[in-house]
């Protein structure tokens, strides 16, 4: 009986050798030590804080400050000839930068900005596309028209302000444009109009 316990005790310390053995082996494959593991945890904080920035980008474009960083199409598509942006803008607040969002687009022919709450037209405000051909801003609430909103738009021939709140129209608004062959004011408010509204020269 003794020898038999020695013969147990000898196979149970050679199997205990084997077992580690094997785990020297593996670890000698796979040599990872705890800075390691942290390092790891640290990449996957790293890549989880990148995804968040980039939500908070997103949040910032779209934001409070949105007048300050408009998405301009003339950098997506600076050779863009027909834009048609209906009920693109839908709070009075918002105009101005609407403005810019479209600004520089200089190979415009048509254009149109139905819907968009637009409350006013002010200076040079498409003076960037000379070849502007067909402009149409009606269903907005445009109460006010610059003398000079229409400089620089000697290629329009069709213009349509119709069903907005105009109630006057400026002297010579229409001067700069030397091609108008059709101008809409229907459904606005006007009560009357001045005599040179529609000269010239």
């Amino acid at each position: 009986s003794t020898e038999m316990s020695l013969l147990f005790q000898e196979n149970r310390e050679d199997k205990d050798k084997e077992s580690n053995n094997k785990n020297k082996e593996e670890n000698n494959n796979n040599p990872k030590t705890e800075n390691e593991d942290k390092i790891d945890n640290n990449d996957k904080d790293e890549i989880f804080d990148k995804e968040e920035s980039k939500d908070q980008d997103k949040e910032i474009f779209l934001g409070p400050k949105l007048d300050e960083n408009a998405l301009s199409f003339s950098r997506l598509m600076p050779n863009l000839n027909v834009l048609r942006l209906r009920a693109f803008v839908n709070d009075q607040n918002l105009p101005p930068v609407f403005f810019q969002i479209i600004k520089n687009l200089t190979k415009l022919e048509y254009l149109e900005l139905e819907s968009n709450s637009i409350p006013e037209m002010p200076k040079n405000v498409l003076s960037f596309a000379p070849k502007l051909r067909k402009l149409y801003l009606f269903k907005n609430s445009i109460q006010t028209i610059d003398p000079e909103a229409f400089e620089n738009l000697k290629a329009l021939e069709i213009l349509d302000l119709s069903q907005n709140r105009l109630t006057t129209l400026p002297e010579r608004v229409f001067a700069p444009l030397t091609s108008l062959i059709h101008v809409s004011l229907r459904n606005n408010q006007l009560l009357a109009l001045e005599p040179k509204t529609f000269v010239n020269n």
